[in-house]
């Protein structure tokens, strides 16, 4: 498969577009911390 050349601009605003929405609504940030720190 050829691709073309892109800067590394390019290359990067290309991947963000794909990334985009990938994540989904998951844990607020208050959840995360409390599961990183072992708080209950």
């Amino acid at each position: 498969m050829l691709r073309p050349v892109l800067s590394k601009r390019a290359l990067v605003a290309q991947r963000l577009r794909e990334a985009r929405g990938i994540a989904g609504p998951g844990m607020s940030t208050d959840e995360v911390m409390r599961l990183t720190r072992g708080d209950e």
